[in-house]
């Protein structure tokens, strides 16, 4: 190809949170990882043929017992993470570390040299905050998760801690953000066209930052099942498993995220709200969206002021087809609210008419039934209508309006029929 002489539109990818296929390995959440030789995501070790290290495990992910790339597993880069050191000293910052497990780095090369990452603050012999870049270079099957995030200002009063639903209430033109309040399913949730979970605890009066995902741990999922929805509760900030629409026909649910671990204690749970948060409604709920017979029999007039559309009438599937045998007085059957009937074309003359009878289920003796000529008729003058409606039959009279000595009509004529519900009283 050649070298650019315009600007160029250039596809991006953020790749902070990127999800790689896991080797045959635990990956243990907030441990380091690296590409191995094999292609896969796998815990950081000191093993020739592996990448630097690409970020930390952004959750846990077993795919001990199974194939390489049976599983994937979520990696977070872009960040400086806090990991056990080996005799690091403050003359160690902002130098090249250097892997030697899956939580341990060091500032002397060990024997393969894999690079951790960059120490960028310096805590303890044994502890600091190494800056990981993320991957230089992808691998095949990595699937995309683009991190969404919102600058927010507490100012409810009260503090927020980390796994809070939350939702934004105003802007504060001073601090440049969306002051936000914790959402709940009777007042701010519903009305919410966003939610956002906190990853960490922000006290009130201050700055930080929201997204759409969070794994929150040490949680008491007991009673559920791995894949279990949770919904967004009814206590302000928090999560329930219990459906609002159980209960109460006339509730709404928004699923915020999955059971991913069941236990009393340590039960994780996986906050998704990046769909927006799924709705369930209740029965009642559909049913007040719903034209019910109670809303029609209520109701005055419906109008419409589009000049096109559907329309009013029957969809495909309402609708029959029948033809007459023998001759044009011969009765028919047709069980449908509309259809097509086509007539025998035994020779009518001018002047004169043809009866039969239409039988049909659906029509109540307070119907009324519209016809109209659809093709098929040779004279020129040839009329239908209906004479008489009873309950399950109505009588079509087809009239041959030429005058008399005038061309009889020998057409087999297509003749639209539909039935519109009606009452006398």
């Amino acid at each position: 190809m050649a070298v650019l002489t315009a600007d160029r539109n250039t596809d991006q990818k953020d790749v902070t949170l990127k999800s790689y296929p896991l080797a045959t390995d635990i990956a243990y959440h907030g441990g380091m990882a690296v590409i191995n030789s094999a292609g896969y995501a796998a815990p950081a070790s000191d093993t020739a043929g592996n990448s630097r290290v690409i970020g930390v495990f952004d959750e846990n992910v077993d795919n001990s017992g199974g194939s390489a790339g049976d599983k994937n597993v979520r990696v977070r880069s872009g960040r400086a993470f806090s990991l056990v050191g080996v005799a690091l000293a403050q003359t160690d910052l902002g130098k090249t570390m250097y892997v030697v497990d899956d939580q341990t780095f060091d500032a002397d090369p060990q024997a393969a040299a894999i690079v951790a990452g960059t120490l960028v603050e310096f805590i303890s012999a044994t502890s600091g905050y190494v800056y990981i870049s993320g991957p230089e270079s992808g691998s095949g099957g990595d699937v995309f998760v683009q991190e969404i995030s919102m600058r927010v200002r507490n100012e409810t009063g009260g503090a927020f801690e980390a796994g809070d639903l939350v939702t934004a209430q105003a802007y504060d033109q001073t601090e440049d953000r969306f002051t936000v309040v914790l959402a709940d399913r009777d007042s701010q949730g519903l009305a919410a066209q966003e939610l956002w979970v906190m990853r960490e605890a922000l006290a009130n009066a201050t700055n930080g930052t929201a997204y759409k995902t969070y794994r929150e741990t040490a949680q008491d999922t007991s009673g559920g099942t791995e894949g279990d929805p949770v919904y967004l509760s009814a206590t302000a900030g928090d999560w329930t498993r219990t459906d609002a629409t159980d209960a109460d026909p006339n509730g709404v649910a928004r699923v915020i995220g999955y059971i991913a671990v069941v236990h009393a204690s340590t039960g994780e749970v996986e906050i998704n709200l990046q769909g927006g948060g799924i709705h369930q409604y209740g029965t009642n709920e559909i049913q007040n969206t719903a034209i019910t017979t109670a809303k029609l029999a209520a109701a005055n007039a419906y109008t419409s002021t589009s000049p096109t559309g559907a329309g009013i009438g029957y969809a495909t599937g309402a609708g029959g087809a029948v033809t007459q045998a023998t001759n044009r007085t011969t009765g028919v059957t047709l069980n449908t609210l509309t259809g097509t009937i086509t007539t025998n074309n035994a020779s009518l003359a001018a002047e004169a008419s043809a009866d039969f009878i239409v039988t049909n289920s659906t029509v109540a003796i307070g119907d009324v039934v519209i016809l109209s000529i659809q093709s098929g008729e040779n004279s020129g003058g040839t009329l239908v209508g209906v004479q008489d409606v009873t309950a399950g039959t109505f009588a079509i009279r087809v009239h041959n309006g030429n005058a008399a000595s005038g061309t009889a009509e020998t057409g087999a004529i297509l003749i639209n029929f539909a039935v519109i519900k009606a009452v006398s009283a």
